[in-house]
Formats: C-alpha cells, sequence, structure tokens
C-alpha cells in the first residue's frame, strides 16, 4: 500500500501532459458532421469542374503509375490547368477503389461515393486539428468543442465539404491546421522539419496556403512572445518556397483573358470581399457556387457597381471594435487569421476564378479557423449553461441550414437551376448552364443512336426527345445571356451552333451576322477571329440554301486567310450557285 501515492504522484503529470480527453468531443463533431453532409454520399459528381479535374482526367481513368507522373510534373500537357500534385495523389488513391464496370449518363466510371466520402473524413479530421489548436491556446474544452463545431457545420463550409473537388480546399487546411498545431508544441529544431515538411505538403495542395508564414508569425508575436524579427528569419525558407509555388501557379492558369479591376479599385474589391465573407458567417443563407462578383460586375454592373462604395463600413466597424478590445491577444489573433486566410482571394491581386466572381465559399475553408477562435473566447466568456443553450440552438440551425445546401450539390441540374434561382442576371452563369445542357444533348443523342443501332427504335426516340430538350434548354440560356448583355461573343456562337443542330438555319444566320456586326465594339482580345467567323457564316448560309451569301462570305474568309479547306467550300457553294442558274 505504501507505494500507491508514489504512483498517483508520478502518474498526475504525465496525464496533464496528455490534457483533457478530447474523444467524446471528436465523436461529437463527426455526429454533427454526417447529421449536415452525410447525404452528400449519394450525390453524383457535378458538371462544375468535376469533370475535368476528376471524372474525365485521363490521369486518374485508368489511375496508372504514368498518370501519377504527369500530376507531379508541371510541364506535362496531360496537367489539367493546376498543379495541385497531393490532391491529385489522393485523387488517384480514391480511384483505384472507385472504379466501375461501365460508364454513367456523365461518362464517369468513377464512384462519387468514394470521392464523397473521402471529403467528409478529411473534414472531420480537419475539425478534430481546430478543436486541438483552439485547446492548446487556452481555450476551455467545452468552449472550444463549441467553436469546433462552427469551423465543423456553418453552411459556409458545405461547397468545400460536399464538393468532390473541394478536396482541394480540405486537404491543404488539413496539412494547414497540422502545422499550426506542431507549431503550438514547439518541439525545437526536429519540429521545425516537421512543420517545414506540413507546409510543403500545404502549398502542393493548393498554392493558397502560402499565407501560413504570416499566421505562424502572428501565433509568434501575439500568442508565443517571441520577437517578429527571429520569426519572420526563420520562416523565410517558407516564404521563398511559397512564393515559387504561387508563381507557378500562375504560371498554369493565366489571367490574361480576365478584365482586371484598376488599381485604386481593388481595396474597394477587397473590402466588398471582406464585409461579403462576414455578412455570410452572420446569415448564412442564400449560398451559391457562383455569386457572380466579379471586378467588372462590381464596377460595371448596374445592380452592384454601388456596393463598393458602403461594403467597406462593415470591416471598418470590425476593425474599430478590434482596436477597442486590442489587449485580448487571442481576439487579435482570430480576426488576424480570419483576414490572411483571405488575403490571396480578396481581389489584390488578380486570379483565375474572378472570371465569375471574386468571392466563393471554399475560399473561407481556412479563415474559419479564426471565426471557430473567436466563437471559442465568446463562448467562454458566458456561463456553461447559458452557453450549453446557445451552442446547441446554434449547432441544429446550422445543422439544418448546411444539409439543405448539401442537397443543392446532389447534381449538376440541380446545382445549377439553384444559382439562377438565387441570381438570374448572372451572365456567365446562364453560358455556364448552355455548355451543360449542350453536352447532355450530346450524351442523349449518341445514347439515341446507339440504340437505334441495337434494333430499340423506342429507347431510340425517348433519348432523342430528351436530347431535343436539353438543345432547347441551351439555346434559352444563351438567349437569355444575350439579353443580360448583348456583347456576350461566346453566347454567340453557341447559339448559332445549336440553332443549325435544330434544323432553324436562317435564325442562325441572323444571330452571326449579330456577332459580326459586334465585333467593331469589343476590345481587340474578345473579338472572334474574323476568318473563322466568315467561314461559319458561309457554312450556315450553304447548309440554308443560299449558296450567293455562302460564296461571299467563304470569299471573304479566303481574303482574310488562306485554307484549302474553305477553298474547296467556295468551289462547292460556285458550283451550286452556276447550277442554280441553268435554263
Amino acid at each position: 500500500m505504501a507505494s500507491s501515492p508514489r504512483r498517483r504522484a508520478v502518474s498526475r503529470p504525465a496525464i496533464e501532459r496528455l490534457g483533457p480527453n478530447l474523444w467524446p468531443l471528436r465523436l461529437l463533431l463527426l455526429a454533427a458532421i454526417l447529421a449536415a453532409y452525410g447525404r452528400a454520399i449519394g450525390n453524383d459528381f457535378v458538371d462544375w469542374d468535376d469533370s475535368q479535374l476528376i471524372y474525365q482526367n485521363r490521369n486518374l481513368n485508368p489511375p496508372t503509375v504514368v498518370g501519377l507522373f504527369h500530376h507531379w510534373n508541371p510541364l506535362s500537357p496531360d496537367n489539367t490547368g493546376m498543379y495541385d500534385p497531393i490532391v491529385y495523389t489522393v485523387w488517384w488513391g480514391l480511384a483505384h477503389g472507385a472504379q466501375l464496370d461501365s460508364a454513367d449518363l456523365l461518362g464517369a466510371k468513377l464512384n462519387p461515393m468514394i470521392f464523397h466520402g473521402a471529403n467528409l473524413a478529411v473534414h472531420w479530421l480537419t475539425s478534430c486539428l481546430v478543436l486541438e489548436i483552439l485547446v492548446k491556446l487556452k481555450v476551455s474544452p467545452w468552449a472550444a468543442g463549441g467553436g469546433a463545431l462552427i469551423f465543423a457545420v456553418h453552411p459556409i463550409q458545405t461547397e468545400a465539404v460536399v464538393w468532390a473537388t473541394g478536396m482541394k480546399d480540405l486537404i491543404c487546411v488539413f496539412f494547414s491546421m497540422a502545422l499550426i498545431l506542431a507549431h503550438l508544441h514547439g518541439d525545437g529544431k526536429k519540429g521545425r522539419w516537421v512543420e517545414g515538411a506540413l507546409f510543403l505538403c500545404a502549398v502542393l495542395s493548393k498554392p493558397s496556403a502560402v499565407v501560413l508564414p504570416v499566421i505562424v508569425v502572428m501565433l509568434d508575436v501575439l500568442i508565443l512572445g517571441r520577437g517578429w524579427k527571429r520569426s519572420a528569419m526563420a520562416v523565410l525558407p517558407w516564404v521563398i518556397l511559397g512564393t515559387a509555388a504561387a508563381i507557378l501557379a500562375g504560371m498554369l492558369q493565366p489571367t490574361t483573358y480576365i478584365q482586371r479591376a484598376p488599381i485604386w479599385a481593388r481595396p474597394l474589391v477587397a473590402a466588398d470581399a471582406l464585409a461579403f465573407y462576414m455578412g455570410k458567417l452572420v446569415w448564412p443563407f442564400n449560398l451559391s457556387f457562383d455569386y457572380g462578383r466579379s471586378p467588372a460586375n462590381l464596377l460595371d454592373g448596374p445592380t452592384m457597381h454601388y456596393a463598393l462604395w458602403w461594403t467597406w463600413i462593415f470591416p471598418a466597424v470590425v476593425g474599430a471594435i478590434l482596436w477597442r478590445y486590442r489587449e485580448n491577444r487571442r481576439l487579435i489573433l482570430a480576426a488576424g487569421i480570419f483576414v490572411v486566410g483571405l488575403l490571396p482571394v480578396l481581389g489584390l491581386t488578380t486570379f483565375i476564378y474572378q472570371y465569375y466572381s471574386t468571392v466563393a465559399d471554399r475560399y473561407v475553408y481556412i479563415s474559419m479557423l479564426g471565426a471557430a477562435l473567436a466563437a471559442g473566447l465568446f463562448i467562454q466568456r458566458i456561463p456553461r449553461r447559458v452557453a450549453v443553450g446557445i451552442v446547441s440552438a446554434a449547432g441544429v440551425l446550422m445543422i439544418g441550414l448546411s444539409f439543405a445546401q448539401a442537397g443543392v450539390w446532389r447534381d449538376s441540374e440541380t446545382l445549377y437551376r439553384s444559382g439562377l434561382a438565387l441570381n438570374p442576371r448572372n451572365l456567365n452563369h446562364w453560358v455556364v448552364f448552355g455548355e451543360y445542357n449542350d453536352r447532355q444533348a450530346n450524351v442523349f443523342l449518341r445514347r439515341a443512336q446507339d440504340a437505334l443501332l441495337m434494333g430499340d427504335a423506342a429507347q431510340s426516340h425517348d433519348d432523342t426527345r430528351q436530347a431535343l430538350d436539353h438543345l432547347n434548354t441551351a439555346i434559352d440560356s444563351y438567349r437569355n445571356a444575350i439579353k443580360i448583355d448583348h456583347r456576350t461573343v461566346m453566347a454567340y456562337d453557341k447559339l448559332s451552333y445549336d440553332l443549325i443542330l435544330e434544323q432553324h438555319t436562317d435564325e442562325a444566320i441572323a444571330v452571326l451576322w449579330q456577332l459580326i456586326d459586334l465585333q467593331p465594339s469589343l476590345p481587340p482580345r474578345a473579338r472572334e477571329d474574323p476568318a473563322a467567323l466568315q467561314f461559319t457564316l458561309g457554312m450556315a448560309c450553304y447548309s440554308a440554301g443560299h449558296y450567293a451569301d455562302a460564296a461571299a462570305a467563304l470569299q471573304k474568309s479566303l481574303e482574310l486567310k488562306f485554307d484549302p479547306n474553305v477553298e474547296k467550300h467556295l468551289a462547292l457553294a460556285r458550283a451550286k450557285m452556276e447550277f442554280e442558274t441553268r435554263p
């Protein structure tokens, strides 16, 4: 019996070093995540990037060693326009277990359930890391659980979690949170090597992890009591590596075709984006995969440009509040993480998605650590009984909203129609919806042909009818895009092509003439190749039996650029003209 007190004296410090038992909170987070997003397991892939990056990616279908090498080689022509090799490696591994015996309607031979399940797993692991970070920042475990719950099930997280392509955000932030936690543990020189490896993994998952050195410096200065110069020197190699990754990403995703905001307007665009995210944190309704909040729309759009002159007020008010409580270093850290996490995508520099919108729900994923920390600090300051009630009510509300939003991502049709219902004036959205229906029409036309060859006339008729339905929806979409902005060159092109398929050739010719007349008013980078445009017009006139007009257009095309194919069709048009004029 005499040895028992000694054993207790030895074991207590060990228990303190282990920290509180967080497993009940981890399991609670898992249950909340499954309640909020679990329905995504049954979701399909969506046409919005999943096609190009996953189920039609030749490096994943089938997954071969050569395909994996292409993902790691930034110069490979088989890459899909972005260099995130660790994400592709994860997808490559998942593809081995997701192979289907035959392709589905989308042409996918990969089971989306495997990819959605992996997203949920990574999100849960990241939420557990967030929980541990908050505890390490001296937030009490129960308050840290409330903060981690907000990170886990806030509706603004839905896009990153239930969209298969969102894995790049999930993996990047998983490594980012692991780095932050490792830094808070502070394991000396060996820990620095671990942190460096985690940073490398983060930037190879998504270049936006370039902000991590700034977050680490903030941790050092505000929490760990280290000088900023010493901290900055320690992360300098990361800055160099992150800059190289950002430059490489810029080379693979050129932004030359995007209308850039002038330098004087970029701070206003950034303030608008920051206010937008703050607003969605407080009021997470009307979420969309494409908000249409591009710099061009903000500066020129008749219904949006006014926002630039007032949205800066929200960040300014929050900044004033933070100044009032500037002695609270953890609150300053929370705000800093939220803002710094968004810096690469606030619009201060041009990035590729700004063609559609400066803001997107997935961009706030890493910044939600700051929101979780602020929530944990707030929860910790109020009586526990009150806090439990508030967190429970907020958790149920957020789970319900996230559950509903996860259903929006069920399939491409549901996703696109939901976006248009929220913003019917979104020009690019109408074009994207039209392109999606064009692809669906092609799928059903191929199926109709196959059914006819198999002797199944009834199935062929049904598939043809569905193809025509999609084609008509595409035509209506392009017409809506032109109504919103008559300078939408892509909509004219695709509308004329679909009208020809529908055998409305005269209408297609009228659309092509509108496009030709539009050319002088467009900026040079937006203009069509005049020779190709005249050739298209000539072929449309030829199909409609207007051989004189066809010959005139083909002759003009040939004068602009010699092409043997154009010359051949010009000869055919002239032959038809001669045949018609014979007595």
